[in-house]
């Protein structure tokens, strides 16, 4: 028997939802985005890949590219019998509304799901009061998703219409009486990474998709990882306190030679940490050597995994640049949000990796509970005087689970609502300032690090291809409109 019919979504979005406006486009020019852009979702790249070789037909569409209509009338074209949709905190009201549109069209006859980082974060209760929402996946999609196209195929023979319970692992749903079943495990996690087969990057056209700036080089660029989940604890992240899986070596190499193949210049490795085996990740770097890979790399590193000849390594093996959770200049504000280390510490480390020829992108958040303006004054001074080639300045943003969110009152003034959770629009502020003074600390931060003549010297030496002549017109464009 044949298998499902399953549309993969990202909802119909814009960068104006979660990016300040000075920060998106310029004024009568839409098409030209300034310091936002748009990778192609991995995960549903993943469930796409294992669907294929179960036997059941995919198509992707991506709502950035989108309006609703066109978003609707394509999927209603595919004649689905699941449609997936991607979710994220600040979309979660379009992941809703999207579903409720296309269970006015569909009704019965297609079962309409949710996944992602905001179902992972929030858990399958996200889905309590939207009955538009059959189903939820917590978890690992590109098993929880098969499974339930597999369930569906063989113990219902296709008939989307006429199923009722839905059992399969990782699986949130709604029983007849509109209770919410929740199906153990929950959530579901793939434990041997290696099990999976690669992304489907046939899905996509890599040439529609340009990274944000400071997260790529060169183009085609796409994204991969060699781990998922996260050993580390800090509060403002939705993905701490996951279980940390592996792929192994010979899995990633083997990926990368298929990438090789498709003429891509640029790869961002999205593991939370690259370095959290220091070991696993020098010998990976010593295969991409011995293979003799022409990549241009980035990826995430942790500053307490900083290690001297992985960062030579790394270098040797076409890593360009790393991106340091750095946070904050100011030692109390680092121990409230668990980083777990010391300004003293940072510094040596971009120092470092400076010194190896790898470009830094560093993070900072401002508005963490308890700090003050003057504090924030502070950290920008910091990140000034670190040898960064990109700096971010985002506002505190707690999540559910988090004690910030869930007892705000304790802390400070927490706007709720799922579309207020983004690390680019102020939604909490601290007693100790008021939401005016977050929103200047963060203009400030921008113009003040990126407006100096030694950095602008620095951005023209690094220039190496066209993209990052590209790439730094576009951030001279949203500092004058700063």
């Amino acid at each position: 028997m044949s298998g499902l019919k399953v549309v993969l979504v990202v909802p119909n979005y814009s960068f104006e939802d979660i990016y300040p406006d000075y920060q998106v486009s310029l004024p009568l020019f839409d098409s030209i985005k300034l310091v936002p852009g748009a990778t192609h979702p991995l995960g549903i790249s993943y469930i796409a890949s294992v669907l294929k070789k179960r036997g059941h037909s995919v198509e992707f569409i991506d709502g950035v590219f989108e309006d609703r209509k066109s978003l609707i009338d394509k999927i209603q074209g595919e004649n689905p019998d699941i449609v997936g949709i991607q979710s994220v905190s600040p979309l979660w009201d379009r992941v809703v509304s999207l579903s409720r549109d296309l269970k006015d069209i569909f009704g019965s006859d297609v079962l309409v799901g949710v996944g992602g980082s905001h179902v992972n974060t929030v858990g399958g209760s996200c889905i309590e009061e939207h009955s538009c929402i059959d189903f939820a996946a917590v978890g690992d999609g590109d098993v929880i998703i098969p499974d339930l196209c597999d369930f569906i195929t063989t113990e219902h023979e296709k008939n989307v219409s006429e199923v009722g319970e839905l059992d399969v692992g990782g699986i949130v749903y709604r029983n007849d009486e509109g209770e919410l079943v929740y199906n153990d495990p929950v959530p579901r996690f793939v434990e041997d990474l290696d099990t999976l087969p690669f992304p489907d990057r046939e899905i996509i056209d890599l040439d529609d998709y340009c990274p944000s700036i400071g997260f790529y080089r060169d183009r085609p660029s796409t994204n991969m990882v060699t781990t998922r989940g996260c050993m580390m604890s800090c509060n403002f992240c939705h993905s701490s306190d996951l279980p940390l899986r592996k792929r192994s070596i010979d899995d990633v190499i083997e990926e990368l030679r298929e990438i090789e193949k498709m003429d891509v210049k640029d790869i961002l490795i999205y593991d939370q940490d690259f370095g959290a085996d220091v070991e696993r990740a020098k010998k990976i770097c010593k295969k991409i050597i011995e293979e003799g890979f022409d990549f241009y790399i980035g990826c995430n590193l942790r500053i307490n995994s900083f290690d001297q000849e992985l960062i030579e390594l790394m270098k040797k093996a076409g890593f360009w640049r790393v991106f340091y959770g750095i946070e904050s200049g100011v030692q109390k504000n680092l121990d409230r949000v668990n980083k777990g280390t010391t300004l003293e510490n940072i510094r040596r480390v971009v120092e470092k990796t400076d010194e190896a020829g790898i470009q830094v992108f560093g993070s900072f958040i401002l508005g963490i509970p308890g700090e003050t303006f003057e504090e924030g004054l502070k950290t920008i001074e910091f990140a000034k005087n670190l040898p960064l080639s990109f700096a971010k300045f985002v506002p505190y943003s707690p999540w559910p689970g988090n004690d910030v969110y869930e007892n705000p009152q304790k802390y400070g003034h927490l706007e709720k609502g799922f579309e207020k959770m983004s690390m680019n629009r102020v939604n909490f502020v601290p007693h100790s300032m008021e939401k005016g003074d977050v929103e200047t600390l963060l203009r400030k931060g921008f113009k003040e690090f990126y407006i100096r003549p030694t950095y602008i010297w620095r951005r023209i030496k690094s220039i190496r291809t066209f993209e990052d002549f590209k790439q730094n017109i576009r951030g001279f464009v949203s500092f004058i409109r700063s």
